[in-house]
């Protein structure tokens, strides 16, 4: 089966939205980490991973 055109281009459209809006997160922790003074780190909790 194949997807629609307009089922493409819409879901290419959340998709370029959601990477827009990581990116902008992404960036505002990374200025945070730059700026800080203090050790800092961002750690997954669901997994317990260190994340940066």
């Amino acid at each position: 089966m194949f997807a629609k055109t307009s089922d493409l281009e819409a879901e290419y459209k959340s998709l370029k939205q959601q990477l827009q809006q990581l990116s902008v997160e992404h960036d505002k922790y990374k200025k945070l980490f730059e700026v800080s003074g203090d050790a800092l780190s961002i750690i997954d909790l669901n997994t317990g991973k260190f994340i940066e």
